[in-house]
């Protein structure tokens, strides 16, 4: 039971939940007995950060890394923390990373995250794209560069077409299709598709209210 215990306590920790000392207590012995692992220094370095001892965070970040350089989770930790120190701090760690480890999504997009940040948009979306590439199917990835692509609002629709394709139930994606297009019957079409998958969704409920539909006549385009 303890076992089980601690377990769930490292996935609330993870989530970003609140835990008892007791639990925080025993997850941290559980990791400190298996620092031989990258994964054990990064649980602690998450653990740490959670309850405000920030200057073990870094120091962990790195051990992780320093015993699996592939790590990328540590990697992009270490430099979203050194970034919110210093803003820009974390820019070089992820761009050597990215430089030993380029097929690597997960680190291309934080780079590119991290370059927007630093104010470097059109590297930032060339990193963003790169991580799109290896990995077509990460809807975030995709979601996330179709708002960086604001300025090329074709290219971000057609992106997000692509994913709604894919991903028919992934609300997020559906929304930002449907924020960026004006009213008509694409935009029509996917608000009762939305309607189909929950029908109390709060912005199948806000457009019927603003143009005055019941629900039935929401679905005005796809019975035609």
């Amino acid at each position: 039971v303890r076992a089980v215990r601690v377990s769930a306590a490292g996935q609330m920790l993870m989530l970003g939940g609140r835990l008892g000392a007791s639990l925080f207590a025993a997850y941290e012995q559980l990791q400190l007995a298996l620092l031989a692992n990258a994964e054990a220094h990064f649980n602690l370095a998450n653990l740490y950060q959670a309850t405000g001892r920030d200057e073990q965070v870094a120091p962990h970040l790195r051990a992780a890394l320093a015993r699996s350089p592939a790590f990328s989770p540590a990697a992009i930790a270490l430099g979203q923390w050194l970034d919110q120190q210093t803003p820009g701090a974390g820019l070089p760690l992820l761009q050597e990373q990215v430089r030993t480890y380029p097929d690597d999504a997960n680190l291309q997009h934080a780079l590119g995250l991290a370059r927007i940040r630093a104010r470097q948009l059109r590297t930032g979306i060339q990193a963003l794209q790169r991580a799109h590439r290896l990995a077509p199917d990460n809807s975030q990835y995709a979601w996330v560069l179709a708002v960086a692509l604001h300025g090329e609002r074709e290219r971000a629709l057609q992106l997000l077409r692509d994913q709604v394709r894919q991903h028919p139930a992934n609300r997020p994606l559906r929304l930002g299709l449907i924020s960026y297009l004006p009213a008509g019957e694409e935009r029509d079409r996917l608000l009762n598709e939305l309607r189909d998958l929950n029908p109390d969704d709060p912005v199948v409920q806000a457009a019927r209210l603003q143009t005055g539909m019941t629900r039935k006549s929401i679905r005005t385009w796809g019975d035609q």
